[in-house]
């Protein structure tokens, strides 16, 4: 069997760019010395025919030096790098494994996995991780970017000098970076979906997952996946894997497949009355392609389902959505208006996002917009000493802003005993005419007048169907 032959590397120096039509500085400097000692030679040759001809070789080696490559680079490139050599500081980097940096094995088949031996970035890259990629043949040097969320290879590094590959081996490490690459988001994709589903299970239970039920979902979207990463997992394929796990995915965490269904068969039933119960047709199906959900302004509206059993398990698809969203630290800033958010607040699953959510808010840049027609409909959330309750109250005392508009007498004692007003706010909350709302910000309170615009009337008016129609 013959061995395959090692990557012909040369000692280089780095591209450069040209300045005046594609010529680099340094050609441009030969030239024009090659032109001046010309031009110098015919004054001082006085028509001399040897001289002439001497004037000739003087210009064709100052063009030779300056436009034929050597090695595939120009002598203006070599200079500087023969110059560093000789002086013995060669400024070089090597790109088969970065220094200190992560292992990461990806390839078409197998997942990405991550050996944390990061290097000591400056606070500004802290986002930036260094990592090698095993290729055949070799390794890529690969920089993640978690606040962008790409994988970018090293296959160029500005410095005086490194080493270069021929072309033959710059495009097998081309081609194998992009499977590296399809690997690569291949997970990201993965770990999305296993989110997603790990919340839809939670809200359609109203419990919290326990870790078997966790490792059993993220075995089964992993085996669900296709390896080609035009095509999605569907539910029913989860389900599937779910129900029936093979010998070999169970045995990744040392169960046997018996085991394994038996620690997932509650997750597994549930998620099959998505796809063959009284929920079918609304999840068993990929996302409809028409959806943009990269838009400025995204809305979703669950009027349609609103009460029926479907409404918490799509408000979990939409936290974990957001939840993968927020996570990409684009440093974008966001508002997430929550209408109705008793609703929100009535699921543990969904409940424990938005606290959880209310807590990182100023990490992630977000403002969070709860309305609520009355503060009694959080008791609409559960019992009285519910956790869900406790989660709403507990949302509502981390709230910085609150915007109270005139309530009902029956209303007053509670909003005043969960917004804790004084005497004062709490005369004139029952006595404030419409479009005028007490704001509270922080422990100071304001009396606040709103005036909508003939452009904003039709965003905010809800009797609108009232007075259409017959009557």
């Amino acid at each position: 069997m013959s061995q395959e032959p090692e990557p012909r590397v040369v000692f280089g120096p780095r591209d450069q760019h040209g300045l005046i039509l594609g010529l680099r500085a340094g050609q441009i400097g030969i030239l024009l010395c090659g032109v001046l000692l010309a031009l110098g030679a015919i004054t001082a040759s006085q028509a001399n025919p040897l001289a002439i001809l001497a004037v000739l070789a003087l210009a064709v080696l100052s063009g030779a030096a300056a436009l034929m490559p050597v090695g595939g680079r120009g002598v203006d490139e070599w200079v500087p790098v023969v110059i560093r050599h000789l002086l013995g500081h060669p400024a070089t980097w090597r790109s088969i494994q970065p220094s200190r940096g992560q292992r990461v094995s990806a390839g078409p088949t197998s997942e990405p996995r991550l050996i944390p031996a990061q290097p000591s970035f400056p606070p500004m890259l802290r986002h930036c991780s260094v990592l090698a990629v095993p290729v055949p043949r070799g390794e890529l040097g690969v920089v993640r970017d978690t606040q962008l969320g790409t994988w970018t290879a090293v296959l160029r590094v500005r410095g005086s000098s490194f080493a270069l590959l021929d072309s033959s081996e710059k495009a097998r490490r081309m081609a194998a970076w992009g499977v590296a690459q399809a690997a690569l988001a291949h997970h990201g994709c993965v770990q999305e979906r296993v989110r997603v589903i790990s919340a839809i299970c939670g809200a359609s239970l109203s419990r919290p997952l326990v870790p078997e039920e966790r490792v059993a979902i993220e075995l089964a979207v992993h085996a669900a996946t296709p390896r080609v990463p035009w095509q999605a997992p569907t539910l029913p394929r989860v389900v599937d894997a779910l129900l029936s796990p093979s010998e070999r995915t169970a045995g990744e965490v040392h169960l046997s497949a018996d085991e394994l269904r038996t620690a997932s068969r509650s997750v597994a039933l549930e998620l099959r009355r998505l796809v063959d119960g009284d929920l079918r047709g609304m999840f068993d199906s990929e996302t409809s392609g028409d959806i943009d959900l990269q838009a400025p302004l995204v809305s979703f509206d669950l009027s349609a389902v609103y009460g029926t059993a479907a409404l918490p398990i799509l408000m979990a698809c939409v936290g974990a959505w957001f939840q993968g969203v927020l996570t990409r630290d684009d440093q974008t800033k966001r508002i997430v208006v929550l209408d109705e958010a008793w609703a929100v607040l009535s699921n543990l699953e969904t409940a424990s996002w938005l606290r959880g959510s209310y807590k990182l808010a100023r990490s992630y840049g977000v403002q969070y917009l709860a309305v609520l027609h009355r503060l009694a409909d959080l008791s609409a959330a559960g019992d009285a000493n519910s956790a869900q309750v406790r989660m709403a109250r507990g949302l509502l005392a981390d709230t910085e802003t609150v915007v109270v508009y005139g309530q009902a007498p029956a209303e007053v004692d509670n909003t005043r005993s969960l917004l804790d007003l004084n005497d004062t706010e709490a005369r004139l909350i029952s006595t404030l005419p419409r479009g005028t709302a007490l704001w509270r910000v922080g422990r100071r309170s304001h009396l606040v007048e709103h005036r909508v615009g003939p452009d904003e009337r039709d965003l905010v008016d809800s009797d609108q169907r009232m007075r259409e129609g017959r009557r």
